[in-house]
């Protein structure tokens, strides 16, 4: 389940704020929290973007070690997607400590960075 901001970014506290209520009243132990400044992503403990990306290459039969992997990502919540990748592309400031390039495009970033390969 993911709450979010749609106007853009909201309130930089609200979110973890808002993680830290729901870890205070429910026992969440099989869950994980991730907050950010305009999202909190909840979801199964074990369960994140960087599993399905090796489940998916597994289920097209293709060896990890095989290819270079290109991460897009904006958020705390693709840290296991740039674990995987090879390159890590942050598509807005809030991925900075996660990526090794950060594109300043805001929404657009994908599109840029995606007309940039070749």
């Amino acid at each position: 389940m993911r709450v979010q901001y749609i106007g853009g970014v909201g309130d930089p506290t609200l979110y973890g704020e808002l993680a830290q209520l729901l870890s205070e009243r429910f026992d969440l132990t099989d869950l994980d929290l991730v907050s950010s400044n305009n999202s909190l992503s909840i979801q199964p403990r074990g369960i994140n973007k960087g599993v399905a990306f090796l489940q998916a290459l597994a289920l097209e039969g293709i060896i990890r070690s095989s290819i270079f992997i290109v991460g897009l990502g904006d958020a705390p919540n693709d840290k296991e997607l740039f674990e995987q990748a090879d390159l890590r592309i942050g598509v807005r400031k809030e991925a900075e400590p996660l990526a090794d390039i950060i594109v300043n495009e805001g929404d657009r970033a994908t599109l840029v960075v995606m007309k940039g390969m070749k």
